[in-house]
């Protein structure tokens, strides 16, 4: 008789920047902007992973600075993994100068079941006195840097040892104001005539296209 083999693995967890996050243009002064998305893939772990803390490098622009960005937290949907003295403020960071940001978890913030991944969010402001020019840009991922995260795996407690994807997530850029268009919709209605007296007549159609 042939029984089914049982695979012994270890825990892994493996991150990278989202494909469905799209380069997007964020208006200096707004908040809870979406600043980047990350997928954390515990598919082939041999158990289930509990994460404590995350680090994310921050890219700058050339006159772009992290310290104009406040309030950064990761969201899973939408609960926040990090609360409280757990928000992260960038501080003491030079123009154009890029930087690990460490995020440290609340309590039981994250857990991966084993087979299973999860799509994080990452939001933050932009302070309002942020004078946009061009190369204001911010790209959060892990393409530099020494990875530095707080992965266990929860049935043994070991150490796992996070792998990163080294790839360039899509820029987000900080402009002044956005702008409204306003214009006659092609499927407006050509020159008709309506009797008297009648009622729900579609006269035109305009199309309102907000940029930014």
């Amino acid at each position: 008789v042939s029984a089914n083999s049982q695979t012994v693995a270890a825990g892994a967890l493996s991150a990278a920047p989202s494909a469905g996050f799209s380069a997007q243009n964020v208006i200096a002064g707004n908040s809870g902007v979406t600043l980047g998305r990350f997928v954390l893939d515990a598919t082939a772990s041999g158990e289930d992973i509990r994460v404590t803390s995350i680090q994310i490098r921050g890219l700058t622009g050339t006159n772009a600075d992290l310290d104009d960005l406040n309030s950064l937290q990761l969201f899973d949907g939408a609960t926040s993994l990090n609360t409280g003295t757990n928000v992260v403020n960038p501080s003491g960071n030079a123009l154009a100068a890029d930087a690990n940001l460490t995020f440290t978890l609340d309590a039981s913030a994250l857990t991966l079941s084993r087979g299973t991944s999860k799509v994080l969010d990452l939001k933050g402001n932009i302070i309002s006195t942020t004078t946009p020019t061009s190369n204001t840009t911010y790209v959060f991922d892990f393409s530099a840097g020494s990875p530095d995260w707080g992965v266990t795996g929860v049935s043994t407690g070991q150490s796992i040892s996070e792998s990163l994807a080294t790839g360039s997530a899509n820029a987000v850029t900080v402009v002044t104001s956005g702008t409204l268009t306003a214009s006659l919709d092609s499927s407006s209605p050509s020159e008709k005539w309506y009797a008297a007296g009648s009622s729900g007549i579609t006269v035109g159609i305009f199309k309102f296209n907000g940029t930014n």
